[in-house]
């Protein structure tokens, strides 16, 4: 958790670094985005690299799942008519834009189980967005589910991206066009507390297109030894 710059690595420090990566979690609003724009270079830095929905993910390990999509207000159905499914094992909320009342009930109904676990994909509140615009992020609706589940989300997703990778011995780059600064990692470095030291990721890079020469040499280099 050292915050090392990328760009003060050497050319073989760059290559044993991404020598040693065989999977790669990105975020996306500030990394590979901004304001709605992609950010120079990003795609093509990750041009290999596919990103699913939720739904996509769980239908990729055989998971089945209910909820994706609208559910409307129905009045001629009452709320209280509700049948929860048995088979429910959890809850997960991410970004939804048909994010509804009827949803909110089922969402409470289900954690009102204890063994029903409680999942949050992130817990931005807002997308960086220009013209004054505010579009609710993934944790406005969380913090409503929260709210009326009266339990608290196990998280999964960013800010807390840093978090879990250290947690789980991955490799971390914090990439700065997002909300997070060097202050911040100033800020972690110097907290007394262990857990906030957790958030020191091991390298940071300005853009995610920065990391594009790198990987030209680096194919290049690949490409030579076989």
């Amino acid at each position: 958790m050292a915050a090392v710059n990328f760009k003060t690595l050497s050319e073989d420090e760059v290559i044993g670094f991404l020598d040693s990566i065989d999977t790669i979690l990105t975020d996306c609003d500030g990394v590979l985005w901004m304001y709605m724009n992609p950010l120079p270079n990003a795609a093509e830095v990750i041009n290999t690299f596919q990103s699913f929905a939720i739904a996509k993910e769980l239908e990729e390990v055989g998971i089945s799942y209910v909820g994706v999509g609208p559910d409307p207000i129905n009045k001629n159905i009452p709320y209280n008519t509700f049948n929860k499914d048995p088979e429910i094992g959890a809850v997960i909320v991410g970004f939804d834009e048909h994010f509804s009342y009827p949803k909110m009930v089922k969402a409470a109904s289900y954690l009102s189980e204890p063994n029903v676990h409680f999942i949050a994909t992130n817990t931005d509140e807002r997308f960086p967005v220009a013209n004054n615009v505010v579009i609710p992020g993934t944790g406005s609706l969380v913090r409503c589910i929260e709210s009326c589940a009266e339990r608290k989300a196990i998280v999964m997703g960013k800010p807390e991206n840093i978090l879990l990778g250290t947690r789980c011995g991955f490799k971390t780059l914090l990439v700065l066009t997002g909300i997070t600064c060097l202050k911040d990692i100033d800020r972690w470095k110097q907290s007394d507390c262990e857990q906030t030291k957790e958030f020191i990721p091991d390298y940071y890079i300005e853009s995610l297109g920065n990391l594009l020469p790198y990987l030209e040499k680096f194919k290049r280099k690949y490409v030579m030894s076989k």
